[in-house]
């Protein structure tokens, strides 16, 4: 069994996409804890030069109590959200950390 894995996610204005892509995230990784593939896991979303309600949408996901965390930064592109992004998990005692786009 894998002990916990962190997913990354750049958010730069996907309010349209975000939604869709936790669902299937979250659904996948909580069927990989159930079938005990997966111990833990985090998903750590960086909103990167966002203007949309890409932050709102997450911050409804994080009051449905799942791992998800929201990162905001104004600055970078996606390459430096991505770096971010692995900084933060590294933080943590994720065994793997990995990143998707949220498309």
């Amino acid at each position: 069994m894998i002990e916990k894995i962190s997913i990354v996610i750049p958010v730069h204005d996907e309010e349209k996409r975000i939604s869709p892509t936790l669902d299937r995230y979250l659904l996948f990784l909580e069927n990989a804890v159930k079938d005990r593939i997966l111990k833990d896991y985090e998903i750590i979303t960086i909103i990167n030069n966002t203007y949309d309600r890409s932050e709102e949408i997450i911050k409804e996901y994080q009051l449905l109590n799942v791992p998800l965390r929201c990162i905001r930064f104004h600055e970078g592109g996606k390459g430096f959200a991505v770096m971010k992004g692995f900084e933060e998990a590294l933080k943590g005692d994720s065994r793997f950390i990995g990143f998707v786009d949220a498309d």
